[in-house]
């Protein structure tokens, strides 16, 4: 059965293909909506020039109202100046009356003109010298009235032209007349300014009206094309959700049948009833004619098949037999438009119109890069295979092809079960035949191994039994030997001094070998017993350097101890020290002549770390490990060096690890060694963690 998995990127490859549909925009939104923006934008700028040029207007409407109150109050001023001077004649009887009257009201308008000019510098500037005009021209006819009353107006005409009043008079005229000069001209300039103004706001409120209505335009013709690509879009989705339905419909086929013919019946009835095509069908190709066969179909085909004969193309150029379709090996055929397409045989095109077919195309299904058949599908509307939709039937005629190939490996699979199956049975046969093989070998095996454990029991035993054997003699040898030395009985020769000398070494060396094995034994039997104490490694350090500092004198080399008075161990004291014996021994026997041996200690989480270090001749780094072994020398001796058993650095391991320490080594030829080990650190003390308490017995905590 094909995995779910490949269903699953099938309909993923189904979906990419899906998000590829580009759409078909004449804007982008962010277009639209920066129309839209610029749109408002712009009837909002012609609104504001609307509103500003209003203002504008009624401002200059004001000015214009404002100059012509100014003009007319220059009139009433020159109307009420002439009544003044035609009064003061004193020709009417009310002459006096009528006369300030004709005052007042030229003061009145003076004063108006000059409130309304306030904002006019010029005009300002006018109004002190007209007001001066006037009072002298007042002054003086009040004068002339007097003389009119008392003299008679002759008189008083004659007073008033002497005293000047006729050029007063032309100058309150020539003043008033400019006045309404400078108004008339800065209503003129005004007027034209304004007339610029409106031009100018008229020009900017059309140019803004077009683009607006310019814009709108586009706007409303990108949202008809709009609506109608949504519409052709829909369709178009339509089509596609049925084909992707085709898809997947044919995709759980192919997942769940076994055989041929269900994959192609169910593949053409899913194209029918998902894909709503009118009919689908496949065909196999005949070997030696190369016709198509078909050999399963779906839909609205009423005998159509009987009608209808394809043909694969051999060659290129190859146009088959009379009357059939050559259909190429490698591509798919479409015929978007039946009933226009000249490549169709007439009476086919007859049948296929007859039955609603307006469009068809044929895809080849592939089978190990042979042309297995062809796919073929008509639908009932002229031009429906675009790009997408044949890219989405390859697909199809591709999933056909791996369906083949998958059922094919099933069809393998199936038979190299069966195989299998029989080559197991006859594996377990041969199985059971070797675990009773094997059964008997591990008897025989077990057997041998309690004959090796009993030998090694009974090695140990016999080394242990030996060496007490040999110590009895050797200590009866070295007593003599030592005896012999004193020349109690009197002197020996010097040859004879020097063979009892050479007896006595000899024994004392074979007497340490004794004792390694004896140690090794015990330890190797589990009769190693260990007395645990707190004690302080440097007073058990400095009895060690005691025993082994005349062998350092005698080569001239150097012993250091480094450890602080307050670190204290807890182990066994005399194990301890026979450990420390041993490195120290090994490092002074392997370091040349005026060396440097030094012994240092320091706490490390726990447990206290010791190391031996010397600038001996080294170790190679490969036998770092070996030389812990029993009876193995790595390393050659310097002169004048015996050599031993090889068995202190394998006791001393054993005697570490009893600890529930580790020892290792850090060494390089040439540049000397470095024997690390840890033992437990004291757990009690004034002097901290690793202090021994001061007065407090040793023993087990």
């Amino acid at each position: 059965m094909v995995p779910s998995a490949i269903l699953n990127e099938i309909s993923a490859k189904a979906e990419i293909q899906y998000a590829r549909v580009p759409p078909m925009r004449l804007f982008r939104p962010i277009e639209v909506r920066t129309a839209f923006g610029i749109a408002l934008l712009v009837l909002t700028v012609a609104a504001f020039l609307s509103f500003w040029n209003l203002s504008r207007l009624e401002e200059a409407a004001n000015q214009v109202s404002h100059t012509h109150q100014v003009l007319d109050r220059l009139d009433d001023l020159l109307f009420a100046f002439r009544d003044s001077i035609s009064t003061s004649r004193g020709v009417d009887p009310e002459a006096a009356s009528l006369h300030e009257e004709s005052v007042q009201s030229m003061q009145s308008a003076i004063d108006d003109v000059a409130r309304l000019t306030n904002d006019n510098p010029t005009q300002q500037q006018r109004i002190a010298p007209l007001k001066n005009i006037i009072n002298q021209v007042i002054a003086l006819e009040r004068r002339r009235l007097a003389v009119a009353e008392s003299k008679g107006s002759v008189a008083g005409n004659a007073m008033y032209a002497a005293a000047g009043g006729n050029r007063f008079d032309d100058e309150v005229r020539q003043a008033i007349s400019d006045m309404k000069d400078g108004e008339r001209s800065l209503l003129s300039r005004r007027t034209e300014q304004e007339r610029r103004r409106t031009r100018t706001a008229a020009f900017v409120l059309g140019a803004a009206g077009l683009l607006g209505f310019g814009i709108l335009f586009a706007v409303y013709f990108h949202l008809e094309r709009e609506i109608g690509r949504r519409e052709r879009s829909e369709s178009r989705l339509s089509d596609l959700n049925r084909l992707y339905a085709f898809l997947s419909q044919a995709n759980q086929t192919i997942v769940h049948v076994h055989s041929r013919e269900d994959l192609f019946v169910h593949i053409c009835r899913a194209a029918v009833e998902q894909g709503e095509f009118v009919m689908a069908w496949i065909g196999i190709p005949d070997s030696e004619s190369g016709l198509l066969k078909p050999v399963a179909w779906w839909g609205h085909e009423n005998g159509y098949l009987e009608h209808v004969h394809g043909y694969i193309a051999r060659r290129p150029d190859d146009r088959g037999p009379a009357g059939s379709i050559t259909l190429p090996q490698d591509r798919h055929q479409v015929f978007n438009y039946i009933e226009a397409d000249p490549n169709i045989i007439i009476p086919w095109r007859d049948e296929a119109l007859r039955r609603g077919y307006h469009s068809r195309a044929s895809f080849p299904i592939k089978h190990e890069d042979r042309l297995a058949g062809f796919f073929t599908v008509y639908a009932g509307r002229p031009g429906f295979f675009d790009d997408e939709t044949l890219r989405l039937l390859d697909e199809v005629a591709s999933d056909i092809s791996f369906a083949l190939h998958t059922i094919d490996q099933e069809e393998q699979r199936r038979m190299a079960e069966s195989e299998v199956r029989r080559l197991n049975e006859e594996l377990e046969q041969k199985i059971r035949e070797r675990t009773a093989q094997l059964a008997d070998a591990n008897s025989r095996l077990a057997q041998q191994n309690e004959e090796l454990t009993r030998a090694s029991r009974l090695k140990s035993e016999f080394l242990a039994r030996m060496s007490h054997e040999f110590r009895t003699p050797l200590n009866s040898i070295i007593g003599f030997s030592d005896l012999l030395a004193e020349q109690g009985e009197g002197p020996l020769g010097e040859a004879y001094t020097g063979y009892v000398r050479r007896v006595s070494d000899g024994a004392q060396h074979l007497l340490a070998l004794v004792n390694d094995i004896l140690d090794l034994a015990r330890i190797e039997a589990g009769r190693t017993d260990l007395r645990h104490e707190e004690f302080r490694a440097a007073e058990a350090i400095s009895e060690v350097l005691s025993v082994t500092g005349p062998l350092a004198e005698v080569k001239k080399i150097t012993v250091r101890s480094d450890t602080p008075p307050t670190l204290c161990v807890y182990g066994d004291r005399t194990r301890f020290k026979q450990i420390l014996y041993n490195l120290l021994s090994n490092a002074v026997k392997f370091t040349p002549v005026g060396g440097n041996v030094q012994v240092n200690a320091e706490p490390d989480r726990g447990e206290v770390r010791f190391c031996v270090s010397d600038t001996g001749i080294g170790i190679p780094r490969e036998d770092h490990t070996s030389i812990f072994e029993e009876f193995r020398q790595v390393a050659p001796a310097t002169h004048g060096v015996k050599e031993g058993a090889g068995l202190g650095l394998a006791i001393t391991k054993r005697l570490v690890e009893l600890h529930g320490g580790r020892i290792w080594v850090e060494s390089t030829p040439g540049d000397g060694s470095r024997f690390f080990f840890t033992m437990p650190a004291a757990r009690s003390g004034e002097y901290g963690q690793y202090g021994l308490k001061s007065g407090s017995s040793s023993g087990m905590p």
